[in-house]
């Protein structure tokens, strides 16, 4: 009889396999995870889209001619870069020379622009694209990189709303802004950093400033001129809202300084007009009102400006609202003949001996360092040197007086076309700061 096997049964022992199998999958898994897990993120100091590596490369770098800066101020959007302190009698050395902008980011990417005396006519940062900036100025026909006297790191100012965005201004200066690669630059290179990014609601670009209704110099309330069926408080109060209306349609956010008509906010003081308007961060500062005179003849627009800032905003809008209504200039200001009604402000002498101060409280004071405020008197070192002597951040201001309560004929036409009027304002306005009505 043939020899047949048994046929036996493997038995799986399911209380050593299966503890096996488990210590397997966990082996796989362990050298997978570390064969294909991605490599540490960088979080070293990066620019641009460039990574930390990469940005050490464009930022190590060393210069044998350099241009020493040791002071900036900003007034309205304009951005002054000084080789020496501050010094309103005194030109600077870099007024004249030409700065440029190199963009590390993009080196094809440059600005060259002309520094000019006036406090508006430096450096335009509305004109400047995002990017990471160095700087450079051209001294006696030789190209020379800025570097700032002190360590630096600025970055409170932001521009006004365009197309719905504002850029932040930089400026950077730091021997250790490598110190993630154990890096220490030659010099304190200057660098201007453009950033875009939202606005914040909170802010404004442009106050406005209706005049009138305040106690500034007497213990009664201001209310302004009154004649041929003008009351002028209500006149600039009404004025004021709708020339917001109109700015706004830019999408520019704007303020008033008084909340209701009848709310009596003196100009100076921690809760006045000038202080709400610093507190807003704006850039730009209209008041704008009506005139009087004992004489009816006087008639006419008045336009003033600062006697440290240029007349080219000014002008603009003169001309512009020469051209889109009926207004004129005052003919008793004949400076230039097409600029009649366009005033640059006398400089008065003040507590401490220097004549150089603006005669327009409003202009000189919503200045910041730029034109001196807090400063002037014992009157404004109480009412605003707090928040706006050696402030950085200066606005730049207009005072537009749009004709004479005394004068019937600019009345009549003024309460048959104030919203026109106050359309065409603004229409200027957004033209001169580069921003187009808006789409939101």
């Amino acid at each position: 009889m043939a020899y047949a096997p048994r046929n036996r049964q493997f038995k799986i022992r399911w209380k050593i396999a299966l503890p096996l199998l488990v210590l397997l999958l966990l082996c796989v898994y362990f050298f997978a995870h570390l064969l294909f897990q991605p490599a540490p993120e960088d979080t070293r100091y990066a620019i641009c889209s460039f990574s930390p590596p990469q940005t050490e490369e464009k930022l190590n770098q060393t210069f044998e001619d350099t241009y020493l800066l040791s002071d900036y101020l900003f007034y309205g959007e304009s951005l002054s870069l000084l080789q020496t302190a501050y010094d309103v009698e005194k030109s600077d050395d870099i007024v004249g020379k030409t700065v440029e902008l190199v963009d590390v980011c993009d080196q094809d990417h440059t600005y060259q622009l002309s520094m000019e005396g006036s406090v508006d006519r430096k450096l335009p940062l509305d004109e400047l694209e995002p990017g990471f900036y160095e700087v450079y100025v051209v001294d006696q026909l030789v190209r020379k990189r800025a570097v700032y006297a002190s360590d630096l790191h600025d970055d409170h100012f932001t521009t006004i709303k365009r197309n719905g965005k504002v850029h932040r201004i930089s400026l950077i200066a730091d021997r250790a802004l490598l110190k993630d690669f154990d890096v220490t630059l030659q010099d304190r290179y200057l660098f201007l950093e453009v950033k875009e990014e939202k606005p914040n609601q909170n802010d404004y670009d442009i106050m406005l400033d209706p005049s009138e209704y305040n106690k500034d110099y007497t213990n009664y309330v201001e209310r302004g001129g009154e004649g041929n069926g003008v009351l002028e408080y209500e006149e600039n109060y009404q004025a004021a809202l709708e020339l917001k209306a109109a700015l706004e349609k830019y999408g520019l956010r704007v303020g008033i300084t008084r909340d209701q008509m009848e709310d009596v906010v003196n100009t100076y003081g921690r809760k006045g007009r000038l202080a709400k308007a610093y507190q807003s961060n704006a850039r730009y500062y209209f008041h704008i009102g009506l005139q009087e005179d004992a004489s009816a003849s006087v008639h006419g627009m008045e336009i003033y400006y600062s006697s440290h800032a240029s007349a080219v905003l000014a002008n603009a809008l003169l001309y512009d609202l020469k051209a889109n209504t009926e207004l004129e200039g005052n003919p008793m200001y004949v400076y230039d003949e097409k600029t009649v009604g366009v005033i640059a402000l006398e400089q008065y002498t003040g507590m401490d001996g220097r004549t150089v101060y603006d005669n327009d409280m409003v202009i000189r004071e919503a200045g910041g360092k730029a034109t001196q405020a807090g400063m002037y008197s014992e009157n404004t070192v109480k009412g605003t040197a707090s928040f706006a002597k050696d402030n950085l951040y200066g606005m730049q201001a207009i005072s537009i007086y749009y004709g004479y309560v005394s004068n019937a004929d600019d009345m009549n036409y003024w309460k048959a076309n104030r919203k026109q009027i106050m359309e065409a304002t603004a229409a200027s306005i957004a033209k001169s700061l580069r921003v187009e009505e808006s789409e939101e």
